[in-house]
């Protein structure tokens, strides 16, 4: 008998972007998916120690950038101004967006634009060691169908001879219209469930008011429940094109409780519509167990999408339909 000893997940990016995977990184449109995967692999290929506040382990530097959605020069200014941000000695801004364009475009980052036979192309890559491979959009890549199960796991194949050698891959994809204001889930995203069963982590992207955007982790079987459960927090600029964790200064509000709070089945919703400020029930009493775990207006209000004027307004007016019933 043979005892297997149980091995520990190595990661690119800390607790983040895991080693020898395919991802899928998604969220409704203008959250900045691409900006988010293009600061990831300039940061890993051009020699970076963090991204957005996490370690980076470069098992290999060499990076591959597949875009269908944006031009060529386009993607040369993004990554201009994200380069100029990174590493202002080396890139500064006393370099032409040409001189450092010849810079960085020697070292270890490739972006491809157009590709013939994409198969063949994918296939080609097997021994080249790179750390990461983005595939940006997944849709426009998926030959026929992104519903169709058959399609999406042919897809999928022709990227495992990679990841076997420690490469990741994230596939960035859109989520369904009808999922714009539900909780994140990688169910939300669009295309057959043979993505989601298919890649072994989803990272989600989503606004969380403020100019700020939320990221979870919402499948990923190596990680607690407890690491599942918590948002991270980023702010963007605009200008650097660049992502920056945040620090808050109040515990973080685990997800799964923003969205699954259960009210007392004795409550009184009759009186609701007495006042068209007042909140629902099941909103009402999930406010109200975040208070007396001692999260503050502001912290719920950033979890709730709402400012903390409002949020405070509301939770007043209802507590004269709810109050008989708290516990």
């Amino acid at each position: 008998m043979f005892l297997l000893e149980k091995s520990s997940i190595e990661f690119y990016v800390e607790d983040l972007i895991p080693k020898g995977a395919l991802i899928a990184l998604t969220g409704s449109s203008d959250m900045g998916k691409s900006m988010f995967c293009r600061q990831l692999v300039l940061s890993l290929s051009l020699g970076a120690t963090h991204f957005i506040g996490r370690k980076i382990k470069s098992f290999y530097q060499k990076c591959l950038y597949i875009s269908s959605e944006d031009t060529e020069n386009i993607t040369a200014e993004y990554c201009f101004r994200q380069v100029q941000a990174l590493f202002p000695n080396e890139y500064g801004t006393d370099k032409t967006r040409e001189e450092a364009s010849l810079r960085y475009r020697n070292k270890d980052v490739g972006f491809i634009f157009e590709q013939d036979n994409f198969e063949l192309f994918i296939r080609s890559l097997k021994g080249c060691n790179y750390g990461i491979i983005v595939v940006d959009a997944l849709a426009d890549f998926i030959p026929k169908d992104l519903n169709s199960a058959i399609e999406v796991r042919k897809f999928l194949s022709m990227f495992k001879p990679l990841t076997a050698e420690g490469t990741s891959v994230i596939f960035v994809t859109h989520i369904n219209k009808a999922s714009e204001e539900r909780r994140p889930s990688k169910s939300n995203m669009n295309g057959s469930e043979a993505l989601q069963s298919g890649v072994r982590e989803v990272l989600y992207l989503s606004d969380a008011g403020n100019g700020l955007r939320k990221l979870n982790i919402v499948k990923g079987n190596w990680f607690s429940q407890a690491m599942k459960a918590q948002t991270m927090f980023m702010s963007f600029d605009s200008q650097s094109l660049l992502f920056s964790a945040v620090e808050k200064d109040s515990p973080l509000i685990p997800l799964e409780y923003t969205y699954q709070i259960n009210t007392p089945d004795t409550c009184n919703a009759t009186n609701v519509n007495k006042a068209s400020s007042a909140m629902s029930a099941n909103d009402y009493f999930m406010v109200l167990q975040f208070l007396k775990q001692g999260f503050s207006f502001e912290n719920i209000a950033r979890n709730m999408n709402m400012s903390v004027k409002v949020l405070v307004e509301k939770f007043n007016q209802s507590r004269n339909i709810y109050k008989s019933n708290e516990r």
